[in-house]
């Protein structure tokens, strides 16, 4: 014997979170601190060097893929597009650890002061933009760093936005 159905059967939609990013205490540059950064003590190789950052990525939908982008002092209050300095693809199974670099050539030729990273990551991004196409379905991270170098050796940290 057999059964037959005729009525639609609805399946419940995938649980839809946001992703969230955070730092162990083994992380090179953990959440919540000022990391200093001496362009010149710090890549002694003619200021070739890199600011390396960790984080651990939690998602509830774990069979999906994400994307991300990294952004060096974007400030959305004065329009543009902004310019990521990393993007990419997360695999799933791929998110713990997740790590990404910041050279130092993209801190205006080794310039010292404060600048910002931000790390945004979602399932999908508006393109071109920083955007998720999901509303809400999106983690950030913020870091400041206090790049010093021998012409300016000191950063004034509340000049930071």
């Amino acid at each position: 014997m057999g059964c037959l159905i005729t009525d639609d059967i609805e399946f419940p939609d995938e649980v839809a979170c946001p992703p969230s990013i955070e730092t162990g205490p083994a992380a090179p540059q953990p959440l919540n601190r000022v990391i200093k950064v001496d362009t010149q003590a710090d890549a002694p190789d003619a200021g070739v060097g890199q600011v390396d950052f960790e984080v651990t990525i939690r998602d509830c939908n774990e069979s999906q893929r994400l994307q991300y982008q990294a952004l060096l002092d974007y400030d959305p209050d004065f329009g543009g597009t902004p310019a990521p300095f990393s993007v990419g693809t997360i695999q799933p199974g791929t998110r713990d650890p997740f790590a990404f670099s910041l050279p130092f050539s993209a801190l205006s030729g080794g310039e010292g002061g404060c600048h910002k990273v931000e790390l945004f990551v979602t399932t999908r991004f508006v393109f071109g933009d920083i955007e998720p196409t999901i509303p809400g379905d999106i983690g950030t991270a913020t870091w400041w760093l206090a790049v010093t170098n021998e012409a300016n050796p000191t950063v004034d940290m509340v000049q930071c936005r």
